[in-house]
């Protein structure tokens, strides 16, 4: 997390976050940080699928959550420029 910190665009460290937190048994923290990976790598309905996930896995206004949901809104408001 401290990697993640530093560098916000680190796709190994987000990669290895989310392995982590799926072998600790956290899987919402695990789909947040794979939606993370595939914004990087520009892969956006993977993402929205891996923020989707996480998002239903949190309470509505936690941290996570909103992270997720920013997720998800990038993603939708990237859609709607491109029309």
């Amino acid at each position: 997390a401290v990697a993640i910190a530093q560098d916000r665009t680190d796709i190994f460290s987000w990669n290895q976050l989310a392995i982590a937190y799926g072998r600790q048994g956290e899987i919402g923290k695990s789909a947040l940080a794979l939606a993370e990976v595939s914004m990087l790598r520009n892969k956006h309905e993977e993402a929205k699928f891996h923020a989707g996930k996480a998002e239903r896995m949190f309470p509505e206004g936690s941290p996570e959550w909103l992270q997720a949901q920013d997720i998800i809104s990038a993603i939708d408001s990237a859609k709607a420029d491109k029309k």
